[in-house]
């Protein structure tokens, strides 16, 4: 079972800082952690929204990009705002409805 769209990337942040030194695959960033192996079947690991990605032929590499990161996370706080707001749910008047 997978997450919806792009959700699998917040549990992988912690990987991708421990390894932000350096590009990995994919592959490498999920059996790091056997937690992480249930990720591999995802389709929508949309790693390229928070990571600088290098090619080499059929394979590509990873690496955490703070700038891409930090867009990411406010695009997600921005669209949680605007889902609590749209809804009227109790305490959405904290975030700036």
């Amino acid at each position: 079972m997978c997450l919806p769209v792009a959700q699998p990337l917040f549990l992988l942040l912690p990987l991708l800082e421990k390894s932000s030194s350096h590009f990995v695959s994919r592959e490498q960033l999920l059996f790091e952690d056997h937690h992480f192996n249930a990720l591999q079947s995802c389709a929508n690991l949309k790693l390229d929204l928070v990571c600088d990605v290098k090619s080499a032929g059929d394979d590509s590499y990873y690496k955490l990009n703070p700038q891409k990161l930090e867009a990411w996370l406010k695009s997600k706080v921005l669209r949680t705002q605007e889902v609590l707001c749209s809804r009227r749910i109790a305490g959405s008047h904290q975030v700036g409805c």
